[in-house]
């Protein structure tokens, strides 16, 4: 388990947050990770606390990007990424527990699968919340993954085997 993870934040204007966030990512039992900070163009002090964290911590990576769109500052996290494995997180989320990435690179490993999805409590998603592995070398469960709402709608709560 010495799988390398890269951890794409993407970050607008996030001052708030990012601390916690960050936090909760550097906590983690996990240690073998990158961390990305895609800011894309925040105007206010993001970027000065996402290269205080640079500076901090060698494995943090921080880009300056103009003002293009969440979608557009993840696929440039993408682009430097350097991990056997890719996580994306939210600027406003955090991990409730500090073995989730160990976990996650475990179940990858052990079951020899594609992609973690990690479930959360919300009380307006209850309905739609799903447990499983997917093999998406399986066609079954390839339908299954699509079929399953969080699976197919969010990039954060995955961690998903880099392909490339």
């Amino acid at each position: 388990m010495n799988k390398r993870i890269s951890i794409i934040i993407p970050c607008y204007n996030c001052e708030r947050t990012l601390e916690r966030c960050l936090s909760s990512i550097l906590n983690q039992t996990y240690k073998n990770f990158e961390i990305i900070l895609a800011d894309d163009g925040s105007s206010d002090k993001t970027l000065e606390l996402a290269n205080f964290y640079k500076e901090k911590y060698k494995n943090v990576i921080v880009l300056n990007l103009e003002h293009g769109g969440v979608s557009n500052a993840r696929n440039k996290g993408l682009e430097v990424a350097t991990g056997d494995y890719i996580q994306f997180v939210d600027s406003d989320d955090n991990f409730l527990t500090n073995d989730a990435l160990e976990i996650s690179v475990k179940t990858l490993e052990e079951k020899a699968v594609d992609l973690v999805v990690y479930n959360f409590t919300h009380p307006c998603f209850e309905p739609y919340l799903k447990e499983g592995l997917y093999d998406l070398t399986d066609d079954n469960q390839l339908i299954a993954y699509y079929q399953d709402f969080f699976s197919m709608n969010l990039p954060w709560n995955k961690l998903f085997k880099r392909l490339v």
